[in-house]
């Protein structure tokens, strides 16, 4: 009887021992719990942050976070007092020394809020949270290469929104010609997120000029010439701003030589080259799921080495999703080709438009109908442009007014198509 009470006794002890083994582990899991509700969950969850220094006082995550609560009600004080127990508690945490820095900048205490920010870079060079954070440091204490520096390094993150809020502010150092200069770095020697920032730039730059100058600076670097991105924004950016002369230029000026024999007036209209949905080359953008393809292919008694070749399932969707922009001074025209229908059939059929789109608008010419089936053979059709249009669109749409005329099935060939000069 003795002995069973007393291994009774003597498992309960060790039981014990083994909770008061496992009990600071249980707390910290339990600390680091709250936390990562804190984090997940945001202002929607107050108190865990408390609940978590509850279980953990010195849980080095929790006073951080803790301390980004105070900084957004303006307690920089309790907010400063957070931030150094998280830095006693994690010396290399280089985003509790960034804040600091932050703070103590604003009391004019920058001997130290500088080291700060120097450690945090040093711990920290390629974190994007740090980055941009010691990024709006520099720029607060007046130094715009240094804090862009450290914006740039943020970017190369995959947090979107921070390309998306560092992209706004380049954009506005690019809109001032006394800044720009500080963008030198990035435009001779561009970094990987470059091309999506010049895509942001030519978007939503308020003056034509702030691009012409950024795309210009960039032509000029001889060892990182200008992406093919790059190039299609700048020359949708002329042509959408109405300046087709100098659009087409800029896109002429970008064709790897081994294009240049496609040109004319009327750009690889043997379509030997695949549309490249910019500038005055071929734009296909057919919409989804609405059955209907658009691309190059082999086929007999095509031209050259492929022709276009669009095919319909019949769904009800009015096409005019193929187009090219042109560049025609004023004068008269013949548009010619050669087309091939594969029992297509619509209520009209389908037909190429030439309208103008800069200077007067409104339409020039029309093709005749295409549908039905049958060989290959030509077709042409005559426009005129006036004086007041500086530019044109050829496209190919499907004909009618009602939704019913537009519900296409079957395919069509089109090849060697051409524009030229009638005096």
């Amino acid at each position: 009887m003795g002995g069973t009470v007393f291994n009774t006794l003597k498992g309960a002890v060790a039981a014990l021992l083994a909770l008061l083994c496992a009990w600071p582990l249980i707390t910290l899991s339990l600390s680091d719990h709250f936390v990562a509700k804190a984090v997940r969950d945001g202002a929607r969850d107050d108190n865990a942050v408390q609940r978590a220094l509850y279980w953990d006082p010195s849980n080095p995550l929790a006073h951080r976070r803790l301390a980004e609560r105070m900084l957004a009600k303006g307690d920089a004080d309790s907010a400063a007092r957070h931030l150094r127990e998280a830095i006693r508690g994690n010396p290399a945490d280089g985003m509790a020394l960034a804040q600091l820095a932050g703070i103590e900048a604003q009391a004019d205490n920058f001997g130290v809020s500088d080291a700060l920010a120097e450690t945090a870079n040093r711990l920290s060079p390629v974190s994007p949270s740090v980055q941009r954070q010691l990024g709006y440091y520099w720029l607060g204490r007046q130094k715009p290469e240094q804090g862009l520096s450290h914006l740039a390094r943020a970017l190369y993150g995959d947090r979107r929104e921070y390309h998306d809020e560092i992209f706004s502010l380049l954009l506005r150092v690019a809109e001032d010609p006394d800044a720009r200069g500080l963008l030198a770095p990035y435009v001779s020697e561009p970094p990987s997120w470059w091309d999506d920032f010049f895509r942001h730039l030519a978007q939503e730059a308020q003056d034509l000029e702030t691009v012409r100058s950024v795309y210009a600076a960039r032509r000029a670097s001889s060892n990182f010439p200008t992406s093919a991105a790059e190039d299609r924004r700048f020359t949708d950016r002329l042509a959408r701003d109405g300046q087709v002369a100098e659009a087409y230029l800029a896109w002429v000026n970008a064709l790897p030589p081994e294009a240049l024999a496609q040109l004319g007036y009327l750009y690889n209209g043997g379509f030997e080259r695949p549309p490249a949905n910019h500038g005055f080359d071929w734009v296909a953008r057919p919409p989804r799921n609405h059955g209907i393809e658009i691309g190059t292919a082999r086929t007999p008694g095509m031209g050259g080495q492929a022709a276009l070749k669009l095919s319909f399932r019949g769904d009800r969707q009015r096409f005019s999703h193929l187009h090219q922009r042109l560049f025609l001074a004023p004068g008269s025209y013949r548009v010619r080709g050669r087309v091939r229908p594969e029992r297509l059939e619509a209520r009209r059929g389908l037909q190429w438009r030439v309208v103008c789109t800069t200077g007067s608008t409104g339409w020039l010419a029309e093709s005749e109908l295409f549908s039905g089936d049958g060989e290959w053979r030509e077709f042409s059709f005559d426009l005129v442009v006036p004086p007041t249009c500086a530019g044109q669109i050829l496209r190919l749409v499907s004909a009618g007014s009602r939704e019913v005329d537009h519900e296409v099935s079957g395919v069509i060939w089109f090849d060697d198509l051409v524009i030229e000069g009638r005096s």
